[in-house]
């Protein structure tokens, strides 16, 4: 999670701007839970710390997080946790579906039995 220089950089055009939170709270919270790269692994070892955006969910969340931690992580794992997590619910519906497909076979198939 890089969002530091990002935010600090676009509050200089639009200097309105704020971090979007819905984006960047999985990101945090993948982090809080180590589950991020090292500077040296995400190639961002010579990445300064922005010190303040003028943001302040990025000033009082993100910021601090990113020094206590000291890791970083790249959006495109939170893009691929809910593509797999939309894949993985897609299965169970779809076996769910089958299964409920079965169900009503047996049911018919008992009930001209019968």
């Amino acid at each position: 999670m890089q969002s530091g220089n990002a935010i600090k950089s676009l509050k200089d055009i639009f200097p309105d701007i704020q971090a979007y939170v819905p984006g960047y709270a999985p990101m945090l919270e993948m982090l809080k839970k180590a589950m991020s790269y090292s500077a040296e692994m995400a190639n961002k070892h010579g990445q300064i710390d922005p010190e303040m955006t003028g943001c302040a969910y990025a000033d009082t969340q993100l910021l601090p997080a990113i020094r206590e931690c000291q890791g970083f992580v790249v959006q495109d794992a939170i893009t691929t946790g809910i593509v797999y997590t939309l894949h993985s619910l897609n299965k169970i519906i779809t076996t769910l579906f089958f299964i409920s497909l079965i169900n009503k076979q047996l049911l018919y198939f008992s009930k001209s039995y019968v």
